[in-house]
């Protein structure tokens, strides 16, 4: 990656926490659940980082990114159509209102001595797997990334959504695309797991438009960008 980019090679303490986030399985504790859809997941660099990490360290699979944003995506499709909620109140909801996990674990950690999460930063800093799989299905996520993060398509994201009056947001279109995006996330989470038929093309990119409708677009724009 080049060095623009060095700013998204993950420390020794933000691999341990999210390692531990997902392998203990506490990200599906109620409480824990809870807080990410009060905040909308995590802060943008580590809800990517965290899809980073499963790519790179779990076989290519970004099988728990894509149950959490699914989980959130189908929220924010259900109080999109929700037509009677005034857009204050909408507008509000789409908010985020809490904190990163991953944010608070580093500010109060101390430097990790510990080799194998060092390792493991080592195996990510470069986030090869991850560049390549948004390079290579780039065709099919750029048509809906936000036009006010710099993307291609016309999709505003959830942040600038939420910088609209109700005039400037189609919550017809939105919500349409947000129920579509929901169905093609199932799709994908049932191919990851046991006997579960490939995923189609527009299934493919659905964690990584997910992602950028939730937490903004700027950071895969510039991976792909930096690969170029």
């Amino acid at each position: 990656m080049h060095r623009s980019e060095q700013r998204l090679a993950p420390s020794v303490e933000e691999v341990k926490q999210l390692w531990w986030f997902r392998h203990s399985g506490s990200i599906m504790a109620p409480d824990t659940r809870a807080a990410l859809r009060n905040n909308w997941g995590l802060c943008a660099r580590h809800a990517w980082l965290y899809a980073a990490m499963e790519i790179e360290l779990f076989a290519g699979l970004p099988l728990s990114t894509a149950i959490l944003y699914e989980d959130l995506v189908g929220t924010a499709a259900r109080a999109v159509g929700r037509r009677l909620t005034p857009w204050p109140v909408l507008r509000r909801r789409l908010q985020g209102r809490g904190f990163c996990f991953t944010c608070d674990f580093v500010e109060h950690a101390r430097a990790d001595g510990n080799a194998s999460f060092r390792a493991r930063r080592d195996e990510m800093a470069g986030l090869q797997r991850t560049t390549r799989r948004l390079v290579d299905t780039r065709a099919l996520w750029s048509r809906h990334s936000c036009p006010a993060c710099g993307g291609d398509g016309s999709t505003l994201c959830r942040r600038h959504v939420c910088d609209r009056g109700s005039s400037g947001v189609d919550r017809d279109a939105l919500g349409a695309y947000l129920s579509d995006l929901d169905r093609r996330l199932w799709g994908l989470i049932r191919s990851m797991t046991h006997g579960g038929r490939p995923a189609e093309e527009p299934k493919r990119s659905s964690w990584i438009e997910a992602l950028g409708w939730t937490n903004g677009w700027s950071i895969p724009l510039k991976i792909v960008e930096a690969a170029a």
